[in-house]
């Protein structure tokens, strides 16, 4: 009678085991894709906000080195990359206020994906073996371009009050 129980117990526990160890996995690639997109977002918004501020012609340039030291500290289950980056301000409405500055407001635009590589989700979707999840980020930007015609005009006048004083 004492031997059943025994071989019952091992029934029993094979049987738990094989409920419970698939669930445990699959509720740690849950966290991994919970926590790519987290942090895909936060990516995303970092480099939006860095892009924003400063000349609007380096705008992929700033995403893109956010993004980039992003990646160097990331993990391996994760791979960050920028997909775009651009701003609404144009070249002809920098150009038009060149020569006297103020102030050309716009939107700056930056879309980044990661890809995240579950342990056990990858069987269940097929074969594929990543998560490809995109965020994107819109924030308004405001660019102040100094008045060029009036330090030009001030140099004038000092060299000019510089040269009547010798002669």
């Amino acid at each position: 009678m004492r031997r059943q129980k025994k071989g019952q117990s091992l029934i029993e526990f094979v049987l738990a085991t094989t409920v419970v160890i698939p669930i445990v996995m699959l509720s740690i690639d849950s966290f991994l894709i919970l926590y790519g997109m987290q942090l895909n977002q936060a990516i995303c918004r970092d480099a939006a906000r860095a892009a924003a501020g400063g000349d609007p012609r380096l705008v992929l340039a700033r995403a893109s080195q956010i993004v980039s030291q992003a990646s160097a500290n990331g993990q391996g289950t994760f791979s960050l990359s920028l997909v775009a980056a651009g701003t609404t301000i144009t070249r002809s409405q920098l150009e038009a206020v060149r020569p006297y500055g103020g102030q050309i407001s716009g939107v700056v635009d930056v879309t980044t994906a990661v890809e995240v590589k579950p342990i056990l989700l990858g069987w269940f979707l097929g074969g594929q073996k990543c998560l490809h999840i995109t965020a994107t980020e819109k924030v308004p930007s405001t660019y102040s371009l100094p008045n060029v015609l009036e330090k030009l005009s001030s140099a004038r006048d000092c060299s000019i009050r510089f040269l009547s004083n010798y002669t």
